[in-house]
């Protein structure tokens, strides 16, 4: 709501879900949806105590909003998604996604590295065996580098001409290494599919990748 209003003293997401139901419409979530997660206000949000493993669950992402603005106030504008009410699905996290969920899945790159510099250095990167540094080619709200190693940057590469489904993905992926390297053994499918899956979600929190799931198998 990046608006200019007369008196304007600023606004909670109280006040935003207040406006919300007023208008008739319906939140769906975050436009920067991973920077409001309450676990990470954590220190370690692998290891909640007790009582925060019973409640969270229950909480609805209203709660959660609200609580992550009460413990952690480091948000200054409140950009969200919102739609017509009753005609919006309930957003979830990729992480949350079922098996089921991933075979629908689309991806695709973010179009700021649909660049010819990209793929090209993405192409060096995998013929000499090396990472590829994706935070040098897009400005993101990130902690640290962002690389691809030569194997996930070789699984990745037909992004760079077209979105791909994820089970499409997974195929190339076994292709690209089709055995394990230190037993020789076939790369097992669930296990290529959920490194896969790993590499995408963490791409997908700073934005580098895009993952559609259109619900329809």
């Amino acid at each position: 709501m990046n608006f200019l209003f007369q008196g304007d003293q600023g606004y909670t997401l109280l006040d935003l879900f207040s406006a919300l139901r007023e208008a008739d419409l319906e939140f769906i979530c975050m436009v920067n949806q991973r920077h409001w997660e309450l676990r990470n206000v954590f220190q370690d949000p692998q290891n909640l105590p007790v009582f925060w493993q019973t409640v969270m669950p229950q909480l609805s992402i209203e709660e959660r909003l609200q609580l992550f603005e009460l413990i952690a106030p480091v948000h200054r504008l409140l950009d969200f998604w919102c739609g017509q009410s009753g005609q919006t699905e309930p957003w979830q996290m990729p992480q949350t996604w079922t098996l089921r969920d991933w075979e629908t899945v689309r991806v695709q790159v973010h179009p700021q590295l649909l660049t010819a510099n990209v793929k090209t250095g993405l192409l060096e990167a995998i013929r000499q065996q090396r990472s590829f540094e994706l935070s040098q080619h897009l400005s993101a709200p990130v902690t640290g580098p962002v690389s691809l190693s030569p194997y996930l940057a070789a699984c990745l590469l037909p992004l760079w001409d077209a979105p791909q489904s994820f089970p499409a993905l997974v195929q190339r992926a076994l292709k690209v290494r089709s055995r394990d390297p230190i037993t020789l053994k076939p790369v097992n499918p669930h296990q290529a599919s959920q490194e896969l899956q790993d590499a995408l979600v963490n791409l997908e929190l700073d934005l580098y990748v895009l993952l559609i799931r259109s619900g329809k198998p």
